[in-house]
């Protein structure tokens, strides 16, 4: 019984990455990876259709990290938290980021929900990424 080894179970979502855009980079989660391309939240919405962004992230549990030029497919932008709560599509004017008066609710934060697809994985990326989705649909 003491040769037991223990596996400790990972969450496979979401996982860190960086968003390197013209504008700067931009941090965010990856809330779902394919072979084709992932979704990320992030708080910026900065992002354009068809926009060429360097990606980065390391895979979670085999600790390999990828590095890759994504285009922009779509982009989701809604409202998140604030007076309603939940979230819910943002409108297309901008939102205020006042501090709201004493005793009133935080006005609702802008969150994006951006897809991103491989430009070109390289046989290297795209094993390792193989191996992650494998693994991640064992441990459901």
């Amino acid at each position: 019984m003491a040769d037991e080894v223990r596996i400790k179970k990972v969450k496979a979502y979401p996982f860190a990455v960086t968003l390197k855009h013209p504008a700067g980079a931009v941090q965010g989660q990856i809330v779902k990876l394919a072979q084709t391309g992932f979704l990320a939240e992030t708080a910026s919405t900065a992002f354009k259709t068809g926009e060429k962004v360097e990606c980065s992230f390391e895979l979670p549990v085999l600790h390999k990290w990828v590095n890759e030029i994504c285009v922009v497919v779509k982009l989701y932008t809604q409202w998140a938290g604030g007076a309603g709560g939940g979230t819910q599509s943002a409108p297309t004017a901008a939102v205020s980021q006042q501090t709201p008066p004493p005793g009133q609710p935080p006005p609702p934060k802008t969150v994006a929900l951006v897809e991103f697809h491989f430009q070109g994985l390289s046989l290297e990326h795209r094993e390792n990424v193989t191996a992650f989705l494998n693994a991640a649909t064992k441990t459901k």
